[in-house]
């Protein structure tokens, strides 16, 4: 880390990263926020990994057929964008 930011790291310190788009293990799938664009970062990563638990735990409770399409779309979605796909549904757009 000293050598491509100049400052020393000491035992303890936060490192920031974002996970980025591509394959193989976690440690070559992360960078420094600053070197990543918003493309770049795999949000998908972020949906399954942190923020899925905590919707269906939320909205679960409320309707679990509706959660359950909301997390088939949005993990569908979230993989096509991630893959470089487009949703079949965007070759039905109304002109």
């Amino acid at each position: 880390m000293e050598d491509r930011t100049g400052v020393p790291m000491q035992v303890g310190d936060r490192i920031a990263f974002v996970f980025v788009k591509g394959t193989g293990r976690q440690c070559d799938l992360v960078e420094e926020p600053h070197l990543v664009s918003q493309e770049q970062a795999d949000g998908n990563y972020y949906y399954q990994h942190q923020i899925r638990s905590s919707l269906a735990e939320i909205l679960g409770t409320m309707d679990r057929r509706r959660w359950d399409t909301l997390d088939a779309y949005l993990s569908r979605t979230g993989t096509n964008v991630s893959k470089g796909q487009r949703e079949i549904t965007s070759f039905f757009v109304r002109k």
